[in-house]
């Protein structure tokens, strides 16, 4: 804009290259300059100062306009009257008006800078995350936006619609998995809100929270096949279940253990350790040689909140071999005069869960005499000829397994008795003297 004074001649121009300008009220501070592109010119070239006649907010120094008190006190629009001055022989003056369009800069209410917000990994397209609000004290319509994202391959998973922050639409479930390798848990968005003229910028985060969306799994085969010896005392831990959580924090971790199908065992709700339950009754293989029932693992400490994952529990009672005959020690008696090769014992062995196909083998576990006896399957054979003047007993003990459990019987004795075998002898020592007059039928021995 260009201003001449025809007052006088020669004449003055300002110029002013526009006339309004947007100014941003909170924008600057006192001692800053406003404006530096005020041009004033006298068409003689002599001097031309500028002057800012009614305002304390503004000063003119040299041809730029400088700021010297608060913004936020002025009318809106606000008028600055311009005055351009030559002082000398022919004093003369011209005016220019500018006009300030005073703005306020919009600013975000509900979040600060570096404020943190949080979603679930399980959040998809179209899930609301946010929504923001911000303040204009000029009430210009405002727009939300999304600057940018860190890290990069977030950039397409968030979106504004209006003033809501979502998750935009077409992202799947599962996108955010957190329990995923190399899982992303946070989001860094740099926020804008902006009017027709300023905006304002944030950072904020967003964090993926965690969501209790991994069943617990069971480590070990299901069903458990357990095998129980019928001698297991009542009150032994049996069996430990095993389960994993693929879930990323531990309180998402939790489960507890309970089962339905047998009052004979239980199990720690804790720890998954199955025990024989101390009130059940001896395990007998005859009256009931298989159990079968339900572990249910919980995802939380409260069994009611969500459907258990089950697993079957198979229990077969199995039977050791027993050697009835010897279950306790035994003394049995053999002559010296036994024949080699003769059976002196047979061990009586007995297996209630063996199938017909099945054997118990057996051996000797301890022999005072090596080599005396063999046990040729379960008979005992005398290997050596027995003496009752050497040897008066034998002691033995063995040991008989089915494959899997074995027994050891208690000592069997053998007691060698004496026989008559032996012709006597006379032995004398140095000779005998008889005198000759001796009469008969003397003792001298």
């Amino acid at each position: 804009m260009n201003v001449r004074d025809f007052g006088y001649s020669p004449y003055i121009t300002i110029d002013l290259s526009n006339s309004t300008i947007v100014v941003l009220n909170d924008a600057y501070e006192i001692g800053e300059t406003l404006l530096t592109t005020v041009e004033a010119t006298d068409s003689n070239g002599e001097n031309v100062t500028l002057s800012l006649p009614n305002t304390t907010q503004f000063q003119a120094t040299g041809f730029n306009i400088e700021i010297i008190g608060s913004l936020q006190e002025l009318d809106n629009p606000y008028e600055l009257q311009i005055v351009a001055t030559v002082d000398g022989d022919s004093p003369r003056s011209s005016n220019a008006t500018l006009t300030l369009s005073l703005q306020s800069r919009p600013v975000f209410t509900n979040l600060g800078d570096n404020d943190d917000i949080y979603m679930y990994e399980t959040d998809y397209g179209g899930d609301v995350l946010y929504n923001l609000t911000a303040t204009d004290d000029d009430n210009d319509d405002l727009t939300f936006s999304i600057i940018s994202v860190d890290p990069e391959n977030g950039e397409t998973f968030f979106d504004i619609s209006g003033d809501t922050l979502i998750v935009t639409d077409g992202i799947q479930m599962g996108t955010f998995d957190v329990d995923a390798i190399n899982a992303v848990t946070r989001y860094t968005l740099e926020l804008r809100v902006s009017d027709a003229y300023f905006y304002s910028t944030i950072s904020i985060f967003i964090n993926v929270e965690d969501f209790n969306d991994n069943q617990p799994t069971f480590t070990a085969q299901m069903p458990a096949k357990i095998f129980l010896l019928e001698s297991t005392k009542p009150g032994a831990s049996i069996y430990q279940v095993s389960v994993t959580d693929n879930d990323r924090t531990e309180g998402n971790r939790n489960f507890s253990f309970t089962f339905k199908g047998s009052t004979d065992f239980e199990i720690d709700r804790i720890n998954g350790t199955i025990y024989l339950a101390a009130s059940s009754e001896p395990l007998d293989y005859e009256t009931q040689p298989e159990y079968l029932f339900k572990v249910l693992v919980n995802d939380t400490d409260n069994p009611d909140t969500v459907y258990p994952v089950a697993g079957i529990v198979l229990v077969t009672v199995e039977t050791a071999p027993e050697i009835t005959n010897l279950a306790a020690p035994v003394t049995i008696k053999q002559n010296e005069s036994t024949a080699e090769e003769t059976v002196v014992f047979t061990l009586e062995v007995q297996d209630d869960d063996q199938l017909p196909a099945d054997t118990v083998t057996c051996i000797i576990l301890e022999e005072s005499n090596p080599g005396v006896f063999e046990l040729n399957s379960y008979d005992i054979v005398l290997r050596e000829a027995l003496d009752a003047e050497t040897t008066v007993s034998y002691t033995l003990k063995f040991r008989c397994t089915d494959g899997q459990y074995q027994t050891e019987s208690a000592v069997l004795k053998i007691a060698v008795t004496d026989v008559n075998d032996n012709n006597p002898s006379i032995t004398v020592n140095n000779g005998l003297t008889f005198r000759e007059d001796a009469k008969s039928k003397a003792s001298y021995l």
